[in-house]
């Protein structure tokens, strides 16, 4: 709605979502976990407005994770919050909840999940 089309943006961006994640990370990100996860934080944050600080410290860290495992460019990353945010639908902090809890009952499926979701599944 508000983002662009993943897939009409050129060659280097379709390769980055089923690419490699550590040249993607080098690419948009100069290598650096932090400034990703750093503006993610940011972006979400502006993007769910009040909403955002019903939610805990580690129900923000499961939507930042999700959310920072699709990928966002980092020219985009407020527009594709904005679009992501929109995709949770109503109740961030059930949604919030739920990815905390995935991230904590079994590491192993919430990575399976954030590949799939990097991978556009």
């Amino acid at each position: 709605m508000f983002g662009r089309n993943r897939k009409d943006e050129g060659s280097i961006q379709r390769k980055w979502i089923g690419g490699d994640r550590e040249a993607w990370l080098r690419y948009e990100w100069h290598g650096s976990d932090a400034r990703l996860y750093g503006a993610c934080l940011v972006a979400l944050a502006k993007a769910c407005g009040d909403e955002w600080n019903t939610l805990s410290e580690g129900e923000q860290k499961g939507v930042v994770e999700f959310f920072a495992a699709t990928r966002p460019t980092r020219q985009g990353t407020y527009v594709e919050a904005l679009d992501y945010r929109i995709g949770l639908g109503p109740g961030l902090k059930r949604t919030g909840g739920k990815m905390l809890a995935a991230l904590e009952a079994d590491p192993e499926a919430a990575e399976i999940m954030m590949r799939r979701l990097e991978a556009g599944l």
